[in-house]
């Protein structure tokens, strides 16, 4: 993952791995809407902007 952060070639190659390594760094699950709706908590493909803030730094 860390030679796929730093190439410049492949972008859907670099996403993939900023995505998993976010994942990694934060621990997001990947789950679903049914876990959305059955656990009332959010994941990798349920998170939404509001979900979020970014910060300086």
């Amino acid at each position: 993952m860390t030679w796929d952060l730093r190439q410049q070639d492949d972008g859907r190659r670099l996403a993939m791995a900023a995505a998993v390594r976010l994942m990694e760094r934060v621990g997001l699950r990947v789950g679903g809407a049914s876990y959305e709706e059955h656990n009332g908590s959010f994941n990798a493909s349920t998170l939404q902007r509001r979900h979020l803030r970014r910060e300086a730094g």
